[in-house]
């Protein structure tokens, strides 16, 4: 009995009718069948019915994440509505956590995947100036991400730094320095133009004459070109003539002769023979 009418304290004749109201109890509810329902469709049922879910998790490789292992009231059973059911949601084979593997080599990282439980699937290779060919560059889910056991995680692998080859300029088939810049930086490489003299009227005049290094040769992305563009002279070059003026200097030499007189003495000798003429 939960009230009456009238009231307790009151004065009334003994023969005036006493109305008593009982209570029937709480209202039942129904509880509803939830097992192997994914757990927010679940909550959600269990609400609409009237009660308070109460979740609980529990590692189960046999039934899958996410999904009611089992409820506390069997479906069928009746209980007061606002009610507390709880419900066991499974975590699958159990939740590990991604492991560190930027900058191991590509088997040392699977083998720490191997260990968590984890697999691995090589998704690519890119190319990599920070790491050496081998190594891993990325993860995917990254590293902390708790997953399932047995969940795949992506690796992406580095081939090392690209090597470009130097295009020529008949690869690039222009010699216009805005055509030659724009397919070298799309290439990956930084330009410089660097401006020659050419004679006057040739007909590179405007153009790109050389790239430095030479075309063919290999150089990593970032690479400096240098682009020779041509310039010629406006005029042609003026001929000077160069006047030599020979001065000839007049050397007058004068012979001295001078006269010896000699004197010749002649010293005639007279010999004078003397014949004796013997008489006998």
């Amino acid at each position: 009995m939960f009230a009456q009418d009238p009231r307790s304290g009151l004065v009334i004749d003994k023969t005036e009718e006493i109305i008593l109201r009982a209570s029937s109890g709480a209202v039942l509810i129904d509880v509803p069948n939830i097992v192997g329902l994914e757990s927010v469709e679940a909550e959600n049922q269990l609400r609409l019915a009237g009660f308070d879910p109460v979740i609980q998790e529990l590692t189960d490789p046999n039934i899958e994440l996410g999904r009611v292992i089992s409820q506390s009231v069997s479906a069928g059973e009746q209980r007061p509505a606002g009610a507390s059911i709880t419900i066991i949601v499974s975590l699958g084979l159990g939740q590990v956590a991604v492991p560190e593997l930027i900058g191991l080599d590509v088997t040392e990282a699977r083998v720490a995947l191997a260990r968590a439980d984890l697999q691995d699937v090589q998704a690519e290779e890119i190319f990599s100036e920070a790491f050496e060919p081998g190594v891993v560059v990325l993860i995917d889910p990254p590293a902390g991400t708790m997953l399932e056991r047995e969940s795949v995680v992506i690796l992406t692998v580095s081939k090392g730094p690209e090597i470009l080859i130097i295009p020529g300029l008949e690869a690039i088939g222009s010699t216009d320095p805005a055509v030659v810049e724009a397919r070298l930086q799309a290439d990956g490489f930084v330009t410089r133009i660097e401006i020659v003299e050419l004679p006057f009227e040739d007909e590179n005049d405007g153009q790109v004459v050389e790239l430095r290094p030479s075309p063919g040769e290999e150089a990593f992305p970032g690479t400096e070109i240098l682009v020779l563009v041509g310039d010629a002279l406006d005029e042609p070059p003026t001929t000077t003539t160069s006047s030599t003026t020979t001065t000839t200097q007049a050397t007058t030499t004068t012979v001295a002769t001078t006269t010896t007189s000699s004197t010749t003495t002649t010293s005639s000798t007279t010999t004078t023979t003397t014949t004796t003429t013997d008489g006998g």
